[in-house]
């Protein structure tokens, strides 16, 4: 499966490219071997787009988004074990990489996972970002945060399922939020499955709000005719 990164395609102002653009990446993609494209999230103008030349619908994601004001957020507890590990021009080690491929693959499955090479994506898909693991040796969560043009983005959150609703993904929240908060931001927006209820649960308690209108994933067979 071949994963189509749609820069701000989230907006429903951004401009999509032209039908036969994408029929040419389709016909690329078949030729070195992919059978099916993912899209990232998109709006739903976009969405109704890429339906029109063949793409469906098959994750639907709200859009939540915070206000950041003065209120004071909680300091993560010490004992979690928060670290940075970014490096040098936003690298993340091979080891470190590893680590949260691990632990993103446990926590949303084969399917829904991102591999080494969409993490490098999901840190580099904004001006400024970072990555916050949690964990004392070997670490159990993450939470990639970044920020362009003053507007915060959580870019992926993952907590590995027998660490869950213990802790750390508040506390990856409330070091992400100070992180923003520090770099002026004046709002954060997230995304996550509609009827994923723990993650927004989490988000509710940091007063994150539904935006009127939510995301979706789209996939096609590259191998259609077009």
């Amino acid at each position: 499966m071949a994963h189509l990164v749609l820069s701000g395609a989230h907006d429903e102002s951004s401009a999509l490219p032209r039908p036969d653009v994408i029929a040419d990446w389709m016909r690329e993609l078949a030729t070195v071997g992919y059978t099916t494209v993912r899209t990232t999230a998109v709006a739903p103008a976009n969405a109704a787009r890429l339906t029109h030349v063949g793409f469906t619908q098959c994750q639907a994601l709200d859009l939540l988004s915070l206000v950041i004001d003065d209120s004071i957020v909680e300091q993560p507890p010490s004992d979690l074990g928060i670290r940075s590990v970014l490096t040098v021009g936003r690298r993340l080690l091979p080891r470190s990489a590893r680590r949260l491929e691990d632990i993103d693959r446990r926590s949303f499955g084969d399917e829904w996972s991102l591999d080494a090479v969409s993490l490098r994506e999901a840190v580099r898909a904004t001006h400024v970002s970072t990555v916050f693991t949690v964990g004392h040796g070997q670490p159990h969560g993450f939470v990639i945060a970044g920020h362009t043009r003053g507007i915060g983005y959580i870019q992926r959150l993952a907590v590995a399922p027998d660490h869950q609703r213990r802790g750390s993904g508040t506390a990856l929240m409330a070091v992400a939020y100070r992180w923003l908060r520090r770099h002026r931001c004046s709002q954060i927006v997230v995304n996550t499955e509609t009827d994923n209820a723990a993650a927004l649960g989490l988000y509710a308690k940091f007063g994150f709000r539904r935006l009127p209108n939510g995301l979706s994933v789209l996939q096609r067979d590259v191998k259609t005719v077009y």
